[in-house]
């Protein structure tokens, strides 16, 4: 029996491929890099989807990449420049990410609240320019992956804790947790600064919980079932 592809440089692969072009490959091209079969690569997608490595599309046949986090592939709600090259983004979180993994000077395109006003949020030097936006999330973190695109889909800046106030009465939703936009920069460096490396590995729950500890992210909201991935 042929032995698995390393699954941790699949994802490396895809996560570095899409960095430098802005998307992903497809499974017979993997599959030609790797040389082997693209059932292989698509034994080594599932796994990786398993273990929350890569979110493949519900609905497609063929074993199809959705979401390399931190990008989108497909229109996401944020839009990240540099100027080499540009991505789809799942969230104010991943874009911030895309920006601490690529180390460029980056420009990220969100409409406020999901809604109608458009800013733009810039990084330069490392250092996050706009800083007066707050951030909203719904979703607790050990529910995160109960539906990643929904919990993606609602970490939105804000102005003020008054426009959040009016967003979760407009909209229906339970208020969540709302922290500065240069919190969510802090926890963006820390989770995919160094994403792209070789050596590159998940966090650990009590690596994770750490994180949040150190930047005052604690309560019920932060908090992590041991199994949490």
């Amino acid at each position: 029996m042929p032995t698995p592809l390393n699954d941790a440089l699949v994802r490396a692969r895809l996560t570095r491929f899409i960095a430098d072009r802005g998307f992903a490959p497809d499974n017979a091209q993997l599959a030609r890099e790797f040389k082997c079969e693209t059932a292989d690569v698509e034994n080594s997608l599932k796994r990786l989807h398993a273990s929350h490595g890569v979110v493949l599309h519900p609905e497609a046949c063929g074993c199809k990449l959705w979401l390399v986090h931190p990008f989108a592939l497909w229109p996401g709600p944020c839009f990240v420049q540099t100027a080499r090259q540009s991505w789809w983004s799942n969230c104010i979180w991943c874009s911030l990410g895309i920006a601490a993994m690529v180390k460029e000077d980056t420009t990220i395109h969100v409409r406020l609240g999901g809604e109608a006003e458009q800013v733009t949020i810039r990084m330069q030097g490392g250092r996050l320019l706009d800083q007066d936006y707050l951030v909203h999330l719904v979703v607790p973190v050990a529910q995160f992956w109960d539906n990643v695109v929904f919990t993606c889909g609602n970490m939105l800046p804000f102005r003020t804790e008054t426009d959040i106030d009016d967003w979760c009465r407009r909209h229906n939703v339970a208020r969540g947790y709302v922290m500065p936009l240069e919190t969510m920069w802090r926890l963006a460096s820390n989770w995919y600064g160094d994403w792209l490396a070789p050596e590159w590995r998940r966090k650990t729950p009590a690596e994770a919980k750490a994180t949040f500890e150190q930047l005052g992210l604690t309560g019920p909201f932060w908090s992590l079932d041991p199994a949490w991935k």
